[in-house]
């Protein structure tokens, strides 16, 4: 998947704001072929009006199949607590418990990323890079 940039409004003091967008993920495997996809990290950039996120207390992402008829539950891909040394780029390792094979198959993904703090007045934007790793099996029948 590659990088998705959400822009964020301004809310101007102690708040949190929250931003979703849709995606159509573009991955297909083989009916022979079985998979597990997991997240291995998310790294969040600051873009535009900000340099780094020092405003930043907490965030969270989610991720949810965008069909109207699927079952899948949402999941927490990550949450964040941003220790007090850190202002630069966040980078989370994923939670590799969650296969997200049934996810990345959907039509539509729903990325939901709320941050929490002392935000910005003025609008600003941040970098959602994501990284999977997939591992899976081919079986087909010889002759």
């Amino acid at each position: 998947m590659a990088d998705l940039v959400i822009e964020m409004g301004g809310a101007g003091g102690q708040a949190a704001v929250e931003s979703t967008i849709e995606e159509k993920p573009e991955f297909s495997l083989p009916e022979e072929f079985s998979a597990d996809v997991a997240l291995l990290g998310v790294d969040l950039v600051p873009l535009d009006n900000i340099s780094d996120f020092s405003f930043v207390e907490r965030v969270r992402v989610d991720l949810a199949s965008g069909d109207s008829d699927s079952q899948l539950p949402p999941i927490r891909l990550i949450d964040y607590q941003r220790p007090e040394d850190n202002i630069g780029p966040i980078s989370v390792e994923g939670n590799s418990l969650d296969n997200l094979l049934e996810y990345l198959q959907s039509d539509v993904i729903q990325i939901g990323v709320e941050f929490r703090g002392d935000l910005p007045d003025e609008q600003w934007s941040v970098v959602v890079d994501t990284c999977f790793s997939v591992s899976g099996e081919y079986r087909k029948e010889l002759l």
